[in-house]
Parts: C-alpha cells; structure tokens; sequence
C-alpha cells in the first residue's frame, strides 16, 4: 500500500526509512507511460489534495470495469486506451448520479 501511495503522489512524505517502500521498481511497475497520472486519479477518484478515495470503488472495479472498458482494449492487446476513457468515477451514494458508471455499460 505505501508502495501504490508512494508512486501516485499520496505518500507520507516524513516516514522513518525503515517504514519507507522499496523504490527498486518503482518505474517498471508504476502506472505506466500511456496515461498522465492525473488521468489515473481522476478515472479511479483518488483525490490527492484532501488524501483521499470516493467510497464504493471496490463495487466498481470487477466486472462492471472489465465491461465498460472491454471496447476500448488497445489492439495490441496491451491494456487499455485511456485516450478513450471519460469516465470519473464518484461515489454513487453521495453524488447523486446513481450507480454512475450504468450509463457507460451496454
């Protein structure tokens, strides 16, 4: 987890060195170079400023993803367009929009 917190920016910034992650891999395993990293926090609702995550991502992430982003696989099969992805997730509880990501599956 810290290591996840580490390469997206929400890090604790003053850990003892012997609480910090191991930074070895940290750019061959990080996000990757085909989307911004703010594209990343946006799409998953991770909300650097105030440290937090929308509630209900886990309800989302799964098949109700995979389904959403299953067109929009790059044809070399290496993961996702992100180009093509509008979609921000938001709590479906608090933001009044429902289950917000039923209007992007078919």
């Amino acid at each position: 987890m810290r290591r996840l917190n580490g390469i997206i920016g929400m890090g604790e910034k003053d850990l003892h060195p012997s609480q910090d992650w191991i930074h070895t891999d940290e750019k061959k395993y990080g996000i990757g170079k085909v989307r911004s990293v703010q594209k990343f926090l946006d799409t998953f609702g991770i909300h650097l400023e105030s440290r937090t995550v929308e509630d209900k991502l886990c309800q989302f992430v799964g098949k109700h993803m995979q389904r959403m982003w299953k067109p929009h696989l790059r044809k070399n099969k290496m993961g996702i367009n992100y180009d093509e992805i509008k979609f921000k997730f938001r709590n479906p509880e608090t933001s009044g929009l429902g289950r917000n990501w039923d209007k992007y599956i078919e």
